[in-house]
């Protein structure tokens, strides 16, 4: 409930800020995540966090079973064992400035 209050008083920016951080927490401990769940939790649409873990971390191996959300394991495993050290080398992120 406590994350409810303090989002309340954020601007958009910054909820979506907040909410995609705590759903990569999420999903960095190894935890599933429900939609339903994190709707209520987040007091948005489920469609908002659909797109939220389809389209904004569209970039990450998330598997999809019936709204319930998990990083896929390998992918997860290889983070850990990495030496506490991540390297994004292999993820395709969009261009947004062209030089």
């Amino acid at each position: 409930m406590r994350k409810n209050t303090a989002m309340a008083k954020l601007k958009s920016h910054d909820k979506l800020g907040m909410r995609l951080g705590i759903i990569l927490t999420e999903l960095f401990s190894g935890k599933t995540v429900e939609l339903e769940t994190l709707s209520l939790e987040f007091n948005v649409s489920v469609r908002t966090i659909q797109r939220d873990l389809n389209e904004r971390l569209m970039y990450l191996p998330i598997s999809n079973t019936r709204g319930t959300y998990k990083l896929d394991q390998a992918y997860l495993a290889r983070i850990v064992s990495s030496n506490k050290s991540v390297s994004y080398t292999h993820l395709t992120l969009p261009t947004i400035y062209s030089v």
